[in-house]
């Protein structure tokens, strides 16, 4: 990994970032960030596509989506949308721990103004085709707690794309469990914890090094 270019691992954040919202409660008003989702169009309907512990902490009537540091949070009537999820199921170590959140279309409106949504119908694999986690470069994307700075009446995200390469997979009850490794030393980007990363979507980039060492994707 450490012979991806920049420009490359800049590339990549950029787009995945396209399909990313990051997820705030809003209890009495005040925003309290929860986690992120991925904006993706499933079965012809806009969806968030989150963690279901992440979706059981907006309690309230309304969350909000933060969808760009320029703009207002962008408030939803948890009434307007329609929830289905998987989990979270004991041990907490294993899953499932999904939920997909129907959007009205007034709402997926307003989010195609800074985002757009990842198609699953378009996507989804043959039932013979399975996930590639010995090649390319995987990744996550969010806002780690620990380097995000949060006010009485603001939060400043440190939105930061995390690559990686798959150490392991388990298969459990039909769905796969990945476990990514990041290396540390010299590396103060990265958070001692990953808290605040709940609900972000495992990407798959595929990157390829040529016979003369070029690298693309």
């Amino acid at each position: 990994l450490s012979a991806i270019p920049r420009s490359i691992l800049d590339d990549v954040r950029e787009k995945v970032w396209t399909y990313t919202a990051s997820v705030f409660a809003l209890d009495r008003g005040k925003p309290c960030y929860c986690g992120t989702a991925t904006c993706v169009t499933a079965l012809e309907k806009p969806c968030l596509l989150t963690a279901a512990h992440v979706w059981q902490e907006l309690r309230g009537e309304r969350f909000a989506l933060s969808l760009e540091a320029d703009r207002l949070l962008l408030p939803i009537q948890r009434s307007f949308v329609e929830t289905v999820a998987l989990g979270p199921d004991e041990p907490p170590d294993w899953g499932p721990d999904l939920a997909l959140v129907k959007l009205p279309d007034i709402i997926a409106a307003s989010i195609r103004q800074a985002k757009a949504f990842y198609n699953l119908d378009t996507r989804r694999p043959g039932a013979d085709e399975s996930a590639q986690y010995d090649t390319g470069m995987w990744g996550l994307i969010g806002a780690p707690s620990q380097k995000s700075v949060f006010g009485p009446t603001e939060a400043i995200l440190r939105i930061s794309f995390m690559c990686s390469v798959v150490k392991g997979v388990h298969q459990r009850a039909g769905f796969d469990y990945v476990d990514l490794s990041f290396y540390h030393v010299d590396r103060p980007d990265l958070p001692d914890s990953y808290g605040g990363l709940s609900g972000s979507g495992l990407w798959y980039a595929p990157i390829t090094k040529e016979p003369c060492g070029a690298i693309s994707w």
